[in-house]
């Protein structure tokens, strides 16, 4: 008596030779759920004969979504469970975690556990330079193997704004620019600034969601005088770092004294 499957072809072939007399049964379209015992009768006028068959068909684990994404504050921590819906047959006997297309292994603020029932992948302190990505899970029996993806996106505040300078001095203000940070922290909200004018004799703050912020000479400065400017940016997970830089006003508008004229005659000829 002699089993052959065939898994590329989705077809089972069962074989069974009888001392002279050969018998063949076909499948098509062959699930899992057809594992099982098969009992084939013979019967010919020597007698009759029974014969069962026990076959398991191959198949891959199986999850129930394919990807998933996930959002965590920096310095959290962050839990991927990598469990099959379907543990595949045989029963799935490898787990391989990557990160970006690196490999994962225990050490640092890394920590995989496995078990019977799956395996977990624990990533601890979160940076969001660090540890944001595409998460893998590779899961492997002979059958083949499967992969389930998880983004994790590790919320934090953003970078440092950028390029911050001195982009019009007018007479009667100046308009100071820079360009938004190069993270936003992952915030799905628009950024807010805040703009600090300080110098020896005054302290000023303002508040904008613009990368433009326009000062007047009568908004606390001065012509004529030498400022620093401080620049933050802010999400709903906290303040950046500052950007700063110094400026000077211009200087005061010469006041021009009235003229007398005197009318004269003038003849054209």
């Amino acid at each position: 008596m002699e089993l052959v499957y065939k898994m590329a072809g989705l077809l089972l072939i069962l074989d069974l030779v009888m001392e002279h007399l050969a018998l063949t049964s076909t499948i098509h379209n062959v699930h899992h759920t057809d594992s099982g015992s098969y009992t084939v009768n013979v019967t010919t006028t020597a007698g009759c004969d029974t014969a069962v068959i026990n076959f398991d068909v191959y198949y891959i684990p199986k999850f129930n979504a394919s990807s998933r994404s996930k959002a965590v504050n920096e310095s959290a921590t962050f839990t991927f469970n990598c469990t099959p819906s379907e543990f595949g047959f045989p029963a799935a006997c490898m787990y391989v975690f990557r990160l970006n297309g690196s490999t994962l292994s225990n050490g640092g603020n890394v920590d995989i556990t496995e078990g019977v029932s799956g395996s977990i992948l624990t990533v601890s302190s979160l940076k969001r330079s660090e540890d944001s990505g595409n998460y893998t899970c590779v899961v492997t029996n002979e059958a083949g193997s499967v992969t389930i993806v998880t983004y994790l996106n590790v919320l934090a505040p953003p970078t440092v704004p950028r390029q911050l300078m001195l982009l019009v001095k007018g007479p009667f203000n100046v308009t100071l620019s820079w360009e938004v940070p190069s993270d936003d922290g992952g915030t799905s909200q628009p950024l807010s600034y805040t703009v600090r004018v300080i110098n020896d004799t005054a302290s000023l703050s303002f508040s904008t969601k613009s990368t433009q912020l326009t000062l007047t000479m009568d908004e606390g400065i001065w012509h004529s005088s030498v400022y620093t400017t401080i620049v933050y940016s802010e999400n709903e997970h906290g303040v950046s770092s500052s950007a700063a830089s110094t400026f000077t006003t211009p200087d005061s508008v010469p006041i021009i004294e009235s003229v007398s004229l005197e009318a004269h005659s003038l003849t054209i000829l």
